[in-house]
This record gives C-alpha cells, structure tokens and sequence, in this order.
C-alpha cells in the first residue's frame, strides 16, 4: 500500500479516537463512583432537586429503598475533595442487571444533559472508569454487534477493573452502559434498554437529550467545557462565554456564580492567552472576523455608538440572537476615567441587572488610540449591536474564541 495511503488512514483513526476521547473527558462529571464496590454509574436524569443516576445491578447488593455512597467526579465544582453522598435504591431490574439511584443533588452541582445518542454497528466507542478513578483508554474498540433485545457487544474490550455500570461512549454521546465483559468483548444495554427497565414509571425524571450528530465542545486548562457552533461565516465559535481562571479577569461584583452563569470579565491581553490555550487554531476573533461574523447574517451593518444605523444594530442583534449565538448580558469592569486605566481601585462593575449588556473583546487595537482595544457592544434591553474603540485594552469583557478553519 502506498505510504501516502497509509499515513492518511493513520490520520483518519487518530482522528476518530480522539472525537470520542474528547467527548469522554467532557461526560466526566456525568459519571460517579460508588466507593463502597468500585463500581461506577453515570446521571440519567434529574427532577425537583434529585438526580437519577444508572448503574450495573450486581453492584449494588442491597434491596430497593437501601442506601449507597456515591462521589462524584473528583474535578466538579462540588467535589474536590472525594466528599461522600447518600444516594437511595430505587428501582432494580435484575434481569438486565440494572439499577436505578435516587440522590439529592449537590448545591450548583452541573453536568451535561445534552448526550444522548443512539449506537450504530461499526462506530468507534470508548468508556469512563477504572479502580475508582475517571480514566478514558486509549485504545481503540469497535461496536460489533447490537441485538433486537438491546444488548451492545463492543471489540475488543475496553473493560478494565471497575468499569462496570459506567457509560458506553461514542463522538456522538453516551449509547449506553458497560455491564460485563469476558476479556475479549465487552457488553452492555442501550439506552433505549435503559429507559424501558429502569424509566417506565419515572418518564418525568429521565432527562437526556439527544446530540446532534457531531456535538461540539472545546475544553479550558480547568476542565470548563464550552459549546460550540460553525456559523454563517464557516468558522466554528464558542457559543458561551470563556470561564478560565487567570489573572486580569474577574466574576462579576467577584461573585463567583456569576462566573458560572455568564464566564469571566477579562483585560484584552489575558482574553488573548485565554482564547490561545484552548488548543490549535483557537484564538481570540479579530476585528475582521467579528466584521465578516456580523455581514454572513446581516446585509444591514450596524450603528457605531450612538450614530447612524440604530435600526440596523437591532437586525444585526436579532439575527445573531437568533442565530443561538447567545447573547446574555454578562457587565463589564470599567471605570470612569479614561485617563488613568491602571488604577484598579477606580474600577467598578456595570451591566448586568442596570442597562443589561454584554461586551465581546477583539483582538484589534484602534488604529486612531493603539491603547484603546476594538470591542462590540450588545445591549440587551435596546436589542442593538455597536462597535466602540474608546476604552483602553484595560476593562473587563466578556470573551468569544473563534477557531481558524
């Protein structure tokens, strides 16, 4: 075969194993630990301040109505420290070796619901867990074989010790649980198998959503993971905003469940390392890109500040609102003065409940104030977008990063 051939299928598998790599680590926090029998289980649903969480049956030796510890992932918001919570037992299905826990969700606890997806022969799986940690191998397996009764046979088998009653994982989303393998195969439930033995009287509660068929995310330095969506323009954007401690960037009023509603406030520079660390071609968008961004939805333009064009600031807000670019006004850290912008002790926050906006950082500097940073301006009670370059590259802002194709 020639090497040319061989180099590109080399390409194209690496490129497969990461799609649902990357898609594991972002499930994490979908996944706890049940520390008393190494087992692992993964959050199915979630209703009036409970979480339903699925498991593989033959770990959880107690009858329905018992109670279990659970921890959750060990980088969560809520679990940084391998605290333990009570869950309870609520529904077995020992036929298919599947159990049903019910436990109060943890304050501002988060996970991803937006997973759900159906397994097809050939594709490429991966799985969460091993001897109590939240491992993702590797290797490549394969799903070989799915059954009228909704049995997944994946090879070979990715099964370690304690992998059982955690996820089955594709690029798509999770397809299903691992329940047993026999060193060469691994074998678990679809989730549609799920739903009709452990959800039948709890429909309410179940709350997967299912993928599109590539979901997209990019994951930060601190395991943040952010949405992301190709746009008018061709070129893939965060569709929230950026939420990666670093210096010169701030929660809003320093509040930090304003950071995890609507992301950081950053200064220009430390939007620019911010949006660079999320991997290769991620960047902080220009001003060229934020111009091509706007006319790929609108042939209307936009009013800079308080001139021409207010009616046109409101079709290019619209479009883009309804484009699911989502803009939630998230404030700014400002201060008055434009004079003194080192002075941290004149800055204040602004924007969020009062005149709600959302200001976006580019990475272009004002031709007419090199010291002054080009950002757009949204202002949600007015629906318009403007362009402004009088502030310094000092002021605190909301961040986009775009990709380059």
């Amino acid at each position: 075969m020639p090497k040319v051939i061989l180099t590109f299928l080399c390409i194209l598998c690496i490129s497969f194993l990461f799609a649902q790599t990357e898609k594991a680590e972002i499930l994490k926090q979908n996944v706890v630990l049940f520390p008393d029998t190494d087992a692992f289980g993964f959050i199915c649903g979630e209703y009036n301040n409970k979480l339903y969480i699925v498991t593989a049956g033959h770990h959880i030796y107690d009858y329905e109505g018992s109670t279990v510890n659970i921890e959750y992932f060990k980088n969560s918001n809520i679990n940084k420290d391998s605290i333990t919570h009570k869950g309870k037992i609520i529904k077995l299905a020992e036929e298919n070796d599947l159990a049903l826990v019910e436990v109060s969700k943890p304050y501002d606890f988060r996970w991803k619901q937006v997973c759900l997806s159906k397994p097809t022969r050939g594709e490429k799986i991966t799985i969460i867990g091993k001897e109590k940690e939240w491992f993702v191998p590797s290797r490549n397996s394969t799903i070989e074989d799915i059954s009228n009764e909704g049995k997944v046979t994946v090879n070979p088998s990715p099964v370690l010790p304690g992998t059982s009653g955690g996820p089955l994982v594709t690029e798509n989303g999770i397809v299903g649980i691992v329940t047993d393998d026999d060193g060469k195969y691994a074998y678990g439930l679809t989730m549609k198998t799920i739903i009709e033995e452990l959800f039948e009287n709890y429909q309410h509660r179940f709350s997967l959503k299912r993928a599109s068929n590539r979901w997209l995310f990019v994951i930060d330095a601190d395991g943040n993971s952010y949405e992301t969506k190709v746009m008018k323009d061709g070129k893939s954007w965060m569709i929230q905003n950026l939420n990666l401690d670093y210096k010169d960037s701030w929660c809003f009023d320093n509040n930090p469940s304003n950071c995890e509603t609507n992301g950081r406030l950053y200064f220009q520079e430390a939007a620019e390392i911010g949006c660079r660390s999320l991997g290769p071609g991620w960047h902080l968008p220009t001003e060229d890109e934020w111009e091509t961004l706007i006319s790929s939805y609108t042939a209307n333009g936009y009013t800079s500040k308080d001139g021409p064009g207010v009616d046109a600031g409101r079709d290019a807000f619209d479009k883009l609102d309804q484009a699911r670019f989502n803009l939630k006004p998230s404030g700014i850290y400002w201060h008055g003065d434009r004079s003194i912008p080192d002075e941290h002790t004149t800055f204040f926050f602004h924007g969020l409940n009062n005149n709600p906006h959302i200001a976006f950082w580019s990475s272009s500097l004002a031709n007419r104030r090199p010291e002054n940073g080009i950002f757009y301006f949204f202002q949600t009670e007015q629906r318009r977008l403007y362009k402004n370059d009088d502030w310094p590259t000092k002021r605190g802002h909301a961040v986009r990063c775009v990709k380059s194709n």
